[in-house]
């Protein structure tokens, strides 16, 4: 990942979309938001062990 690492909270905020909304759109929306800032799931999943963040 060559890009510059976006702010924990915005990821926290995707992250949140992705997991504990209802809406499917919504849902999209925070995986979209992540795989276009990490290009994909395996560099978000890096991400979130580096910053030590909680999902669920």
């Amino acid at each position: 990942m060559n890009k510059q690492e976006p702010p924990k909270v915005l990821v926290e905020t995707w992250l949140q979309l992705l997991t504990q909304n209802e809406d499917i759109e919504l849902k999209e929306h925070g995986k979209n938001m992540l795989t276009g800032a990490f290009e994909n799931m395996q560099n978000v999943t890096n991400y979130v062990k580096k910053h030590h963040i909680k999902i669920g």
